[in-house]
């Protein structure tokens, strides 16, 4: 019986990674919401108004959410990955030890690149047109408001999908099962967003595709700096700068007004991007740029800090070549 027992849910005398990734998601989902209450208490003591709480498109409610999302996600994956792990924290892709500003930036500039390429094609094909700038002082307010807001979604998010998640699903099926599932989670939690189901076929080939995109993007740099920095700038340009829905969502006053025309199985219609092949296109631009980047050793002195499970299979691999 106890062999038994073992054999379901341990490994290497751990709980099983599987069963820590289950225990992960609940926790974090906890205390998001514990946090997200006493957040919010503490926003009415400071005299925010209830009706400034209420709806997910609240500016006071979506911070609120988003950065306790974030601290969640974060605290659970290092105490997880410490007492129920029993790994190091530098593992899970944020560490700050060497060039890691030179990969959040580069992650950045592709990031605002994909974006921008996903404008310009629009543009160029007549699908979108221009009606309106708006004043440097409201892009300033504007910026300094969603900055603070889509970076905790980019953290939050990547660490729960590329960081725990990943890692453990690599350390109990391997790279290639970690890779998929993980894309899969990834999509799956964003069906729920207004509009997603439009176009559902697309929407998930869209999602499923950054998904593959980010987590190949963590294993050749060892890191979620760079997947962090596309994250973000992805959103930022996307909402805030260009005037698309983010996954259906829109964020305050975009710097460009803009009225799409355009096929939505192009444009994506009105969960934006992320469900047209505008995104796909994008996404495999910047998967060259990504891989040629790789293969010409630009992250080549990023800190190791995987785990054996992560490192076996390559170490497997070079040996298979020097046969």
């Amino acid at each position: 019986m106890e062999r038994v027992f073992r054999a379901i849910f341990l490994k290497d005398d751990r709980l099983r990674p599987v069963i820590r990734c289950v225990v992960y998601v609940v926790l974090t989902i906890v205390c998001a919401e514990l946090l997200a209450a006493i957040g919010g208490l503490t926003a009415l003591a400071a005299g925010v108004k209830p009706s400034d709480l209420e709806g997910d498109s609240s500016y006071p409610a979506l911070l609120i959410s988003e950065a306790c999302l974030c601290a969640a996600a974060v605290g659970v994956a290092i105490a997880a990955r410490r007492l129920l792990d029993r790994r190091s924290v530098a593992s899970l892709g944020l560490s700050f030890q060497g060039r890691w500003p030179r990969l959040l930036l580069t992650g950045i500039l592709i990031g605002a690149g994909m974006q921008a390429g996903i404008f310009a094609a629009d543009a160029a094909l007549g699908y979108s047109r221009v009606t309106a700038f708006a004043p440097a002082s409201v892009d300033a307010l504007e910026l300094l408001k969603y900055v603070p807001v889509l970076a905790a979604v980019a953290v939050a998010e990547e660490m729960l999908t590329r960081g725990y998640l990943f890692q453990n699903l690599w350390e109990e099926w391997g790279a290639p099962a970690a890779v998929v599932i993980s894309a899969a989670i990834f999509a799956a939690g964003h069906l729920d967003n207004p509009n997603s189901h439009e176009q559902l076929v697309l929407t998930v080939s869209g999602l499923l595709a950054y998904g593959v995109w980010a987590a190949l993007s963590v294993m050749w740099t060892r890191s979620l700096w760079l997947v962090v920095g596309v994250h973000f700038a992805w959103n930022l340009f996307e909402g805030s700068v260009f005037g698309f829905p983010v996954s259906g969502v829109m964020f305050g006053t975009p710097a460009i007004a803009q009225t799409a025309a355009g096929p939505a199985w192009f444009t994506g219609g009105s969960f934006g991007p992320e469900a047209g092949a505008s995104s796909l296109a994008a996404l495999a631009v910047g998967f060259c740029t990504l891989y040629w980047l790789h293969r010409a050793g630009a992250f080549a002195d990023s800190p190791d800090t995987r785990e054996a499970y992560a490192r076996e299979p390559v170490a497997a691999g070079v040996r298979q070549m020097k046969r």
